[in-house]
């Protein structure tokens, strides 16, 4: 039986509504860097890891592992790391390549900028302040540690950041904002440790989850983008 004409036209609303609110989130996708106290439902959290476990992966491996961090255990964590710090354990995060720093002094610049913490370059213990923020993952009230088999390709790892992508717009949708974290994952025995995991694991990146506190400047701080026509090209002859 062929659907009427009004289950198509509705069908035809559901997806152009679907398809305005996935470009809604992709332009309004940004880091949180402060969040309110108020607790993520279990129920939201466990609807959007389902859903976002049907992301791609070569051979449906569905290689990423996600460990929840919420209450003591987010709390140790946090403390663990900050601890690490203060005994000058360095850090594994590699450095960006030459060819990459401008990227990396110009998000310096907007983060401690007017429009970011608004913190002087020559304050060098509240610019510290803030980057341990990292490490307490901005006092959100949960976090995720993400993580891959290191005996994995990095088509794996590849496959790990478009779930996690897509995790992130199921968050937004539910109106929870996130920030993706490398830096913590720059202590990866720590981690290990703290949380029991397989030593064989790689540590991908933290991601803080939370209710956005739109009070806060350091959330409208928006990044600028390169043109894609600098990231895509194309090939027809």
């Amino acid at each position: 039986m062929l659907p009427s004409e009004n289950a198509v036209k509705n069908l035809s609303a559901r997806d152009s509504q679907a398809s305005k609110s996935a470009t809604r989130f992709v332009r309004e996708r940004h880091s949180v860097r402060a969040f309110r106290s108020d607790p993520v439902p279990r129920d939201v959290l466990e609807e959007c890891f389902g859903l976002a476990q049907s992301a791609p992966s070569s051979y449906n491996v569905q290689p990423w592992q996600i460990t929840v961090l919420e209450g003591a255990a987010l709390g140790r964590v946090s403390n663990a790391l900050q601890d690490a710090i203060d005994r000058g354990l360095e850090s594994t995060v590699l450095p960006l390549p030459s060819a990459y720093e401008s990227y990396r002094s110009e998000m310096g610049n907007a983060m401690y900028g007017k429009n970011g913490y608004d913190i002087p370059r020559h304050d060098k213990e509240r610019i510290e302040a803030a980057d341990r923020r990292n490490f307490n993952f901005f006092e959100a009230p949960l976090a995720l540690i993400v993580a891959v088999d290191s005996a994995l390709a990095p088509v794996d790892i590849l496959a790990t950041g478009m779930y996690l992508h897509t995790l992130c717009l199921l968050l937004a949708e539910q109106r929870l904002g996130h920030c993706y974290q490398v830096s913590v994952a720059g202590y990866p025995d720590i981690l290990r440790q703290e949380l029991g995991l397989n030593p064989d694991v790689q540590i991908l990146c933290g991601v803080a989850i939370g209710y956005e506190d739109e009070t806060e400047q350091i959330n409208r701080l928006r990044t600028a983008r390169d043109d894609w026509k600098m990231h895509v090209d194309f090939c027809n002859g």
